[in-house]
Formats: structure tokens, C-alpha cells, sequence
């Protein structure tokens, strides 16, 4: 969940590399959500539910240190659901 969270961030904030990298951020959107719901069981998606927000601050602090930009918003937007859904992406 922390490496879609990743690669969502990077494809929503990150302008100056997202003409050279969008399909690959999409594409490994695609494959981690693959594959975690190929193993979510219910136990899982509560316990994710649950740990979200943590989710979140890790997934955030790598993208500050990958970009060294301070744009991302400081809580998570994204509900578990858009993150799990294989069609869901955020409007640009």
C-alpha cells in the first residue's frame, strides 16, 4: 500500500518529471495494487483501514526526500478504497 501511495504522490505533484515518467508510475500502480489485492483478505483491509494515516506519513516522507519538494499535502487524501481500485487514478 506505501508503494502505491508512492507512486500516486509522485504522479499527482511531481510536474517536472511526470511527462517522462507517468506510464511508469501507472504501470507499477497497476502491478502493486495486483498485488495486494490478490492477497487482501478482510483481516488486511481493516488493519490497512486502520494504519492509513501511517501508511501515508511514510509513503510521504520518502517522496520529500526522492523530489526535495515540500508540495504534498500532509494528510492523506486518498480513502483505501481509490487505492485499491485498479481503475482509480487522480485527475491532473
Amino acid at each position: 500500500l506505501r508503494q502505491i501511495i508512492i507512486h500516486l504522490l509522485l504522479l499527482e505533484y511531481w510536474e517536472s518529471e511526470f511527462t517522462l515518467n507517468a506510464s511508469h508510475w501507472e504501470a507499477e500502480i497497476t502491478e502493486f495494487r495486483t498485488q495486494l489485492n490478490n492477497t487482501l483478505t478482510t483481516n488486511l483491509k481493516i488493519y490497512l483501514d486502520r494504519e492509513l494515516e501511517k501508511i501515508y506519513q511514510d509513503a510521504l516522507r520518502y517522496v520529500k526526500r526522492k523530489t526535495r519538494l515540500d508540495i504534498f499535502p500532509q494528510q492523506c487524501k486518498y480513502d483505501l478504497e481509490e487505492l485499491l481500485n485498479q481503475d482509480w487514478f487522480p485527475e491532473n
